[in-house]
């Protein structure tokens, strides 16, 4: 199933704003399942898209997920079907559980001025 730039970016900002109760943290599990949710959903073939478990790294009032050669690669496939291992980078506020940050091959998804 191929995948519209309208879809991904419907898609990638209603999993943005999924958010906690008022007043409660986002647990490093609930952080890391909405980046996965949100990268398969930006994946040209969601249902093919792999997004291993990683662990966070804090900064701030951020939950922090690297995917790259040194932890474990995103796995996609790309323009021509073939399956690939991608950086990606995804940053959750922890207070509010939303993405802050999303970054997928070195194309940001989601930045701070636009979420």
């Amino acid at each position: 199933m191929k995948t519209t730039n309208a879809a991904i970016t419907a898609a990638v900002l209603m999993l943005s704003t999924l958010g906690t109760a008022y007043g409660k943290t986002i647990s490093e599990e609930q952080a890391l399942r909405t980046c996965q949710k949100t990268l398969k959903q930006a994946a040209r073939d969601p249902e093919t898209a792999v997004v291993p478990d990683v662990g966070a790294m804090r900064g701030g009032a951020d939950r922090r997920f690297l995917w790259n050669a040194n932890s474990r690669l995103v796995r996609m496939r790309n323009g021509m079907g073939i399956e690939v291992g991608v950086i990606a980078l995804c940053v959750v506020d922890e207070e509010t559980g939303r993405i802050k940050l999303l970054t997928l091959d070195s194309k940001q998804l989601i930045s701070p001025g636009n979420p």
